[in-house]
């Protein structure tokens, strides 16, 4: 649900706007002749930003709707997106399915790839993304648990060793607690860690799985 209290709805047919104030549906669609459409009509995840706008991540790229046009602004193309998120700074995160990891860049428009500072390699098969309350970076794999630090500079692989279990369904959705707790889940289980606890003791494993 965004701000305006308009529930979205994504489905392997398309997009659906519900306007609970109006009891309306709007039905988005990819269009091949219209290259503002929907960009494919499987949309997997959405993110409201602290704009007010709203990115829509589909099997294809990453569709940017303008409000008043009902058109969208696609970016990413020909990539599968897993998961959009918005950090503390009011960056963008999007992950993708092979790509590896990017963040939107303000300053020329577009999403830039965001490479392992520590090998300058793609980080790849990001699941989710989340932020605690130091402003790390947790991105969750289908094999570990990763925690890249608030200057975007160190990145800190937490895996087998650690009790991380490998994700089978390729998909992982996460939150943070009232008290800072970061909680991820798939349909095998769900991990449950505090952060703070893991950066003042980095031997220790992420937490618990359930």
């Amino acid at each position: 649900m965004d701000r305006k209290q308009n529930v979205w709805i994504g489905t392997e047919v398309g997009l659906d706007k519900m306007e609970i104030k109006t009891r309306r549906f709007t039905h988005y669609k990819n269009n091949p002749a219209d290259t503002n459409s929907l960009i494919s009509d499987v949309a997997a995840c959405f993110l409201e930003d602290r704009k007010n706008h709203l990115w829509i991540g589909c099997t294809e790229g990453i569709n940017l709707l303008d409000n008043k046009t009902g058109k969208f602004r696609h970016y990413l193309k020909g990539n599968g997106i897993m998961n959009l998120f918005e950090d503390g700074s009011d960056i963008i995160w999007a992950s993708t399915y092979r790509k590896g990891l990017f963040r939107f860049d303000s300053s020329t428009g577009n999403f830039i790839s965001f490479v392992n500072p520590n090998t300058g390699l793609p980080i790849n098969n990001v699941l989710a993304v989340t932020e605690d309350n130091q402003k790390n970076l947790w991105l969750f794999s289908i094999t570990t648990i990763m925690r890249l630090n608030a200057k975007r500079d160190l990145l800190i692989t937490y895996g087998k060793d650690y009790g991380i279990r490998r994700n089978q369904n390729g998909w992982v959705r996460t939150i943070k607690g009232p008290s800072g707790d970061i909680l991820s889940g798939d349909q095998s289980g769900y991990y449950m860690f505090s952060p703070d606890s893991i950066i003042s003791n980095p031997c220790s494993a992420p937490g618990s799985y359930n």
